[in-house]
């Protein structure tokens, strides 16, 4: 609750940064890599993030102090995206693209591992991606959307470990937000967004209701506070001149 982390994505190099509620900044990685997506470890000591620092997209781990910088995966295929901590944190779950998501061991060596892979849907087709956002304070359960790219319709989910089973939560098809979006906010309840606003939804009855909406700028990701005490979120703001060219003397005479 003192620091967050974040990517400088977009920028000449895409580096991670801590940011503290006092607004001072610590500069965690500076090279030519990019490094992405980073996420706390449950304890607050380590950061997991996706970077290209080994040639190929992987799961890498940082301490908070910078130091003890270490590769987590060594995969093959499509590149590795978005790790999420258990929430024992000795586990991490990343996503391969029209792939299943894995669960590897944090401190085990990879010759060691044994990658856990997600169970599919019976009904999944080759245009079918579940990409998990959150995992449940319990450890059973895990919400994301499966999106289908030949129709564009994402719905949102859970999976539970012990029925290897997906639950549909909510349809929605226009729902375009993509990953990051959903949160459990307890092992029941959770949050989800959609064209800047910001839903509560109850896992059990699967109803939802509106909890804060931005009606002129675009809410970005969004986190809560491990006690459930602070809502954070990012905030894209769109500024514009306007500007009056006179182009009299610019046309070409006829």
């Amino acid at each position: 609750g003192v620091w967050f982390v974040y990517s400088s994505q977009g920028e000449k190099q895409e580096d991670l940064f801590l940011l503290g509620k006092d607004g001072a900044t610590r500069q965690l990685t500076n090279d030519s890599f990019n490094d992405r997506a980073p996420r706390w470890s449950p304890d607050g000591n380590r950061i997991a993030f996706f970077s290209d620092r080994s040639g190929r997209f992987e799961v890498w781990i940082i301490n908070a102090d910078g130091g003890g910088l270490r590769q987590i995966s060594y995969t093959s295929g499509h590149p590795v995206y978005f790790p999420i901590w258990s929430p024992d944190g000795r586990r991490i779950l990343y996503k391969q693209r029209d792939e299943m998501p894995y669960i590897v061991e944090v401190d085990k060596n990879w010759h060691e591992q044994t990658p856990q892979q997600i169970s599919k849907m019976p009904q999944t087709t080759e245009t079918m991606n579940f990409w998990v956002s959150s995992w449940s304070p319990d450890g059973d359960k895990l919400l994301g959307s499966w999106t289908d790219r030949g129709t564009g319709k994402t719905s949102i989910y859970l999976y539970d470990f012990a029925e290897q089973e997906h639950t549909e939560l909510a349809a929605e098809s226009e729902f375009r937000d993509g990953f990051g979006t959903m949160r459990f906010v307890d092992n029941r309840r959770l949050l989800y967004k959609q064209n800047n606003t910001i839903y509560f939804l109850d896992s059990e009855t699967k109803k939802s209701k509106v909890i804060f909406t931005s009606e002129n700028d675009s809410i970005n990701t969004y986190f809560i506070s491990p006690n459930n005490s602070a809502f954070y979120y990012t905030l894209g703001k769109i500024e514009a001149d306007i500007w009056l060219l006179t182009i009299d003397n610019l046309l070409p005479e006829s």
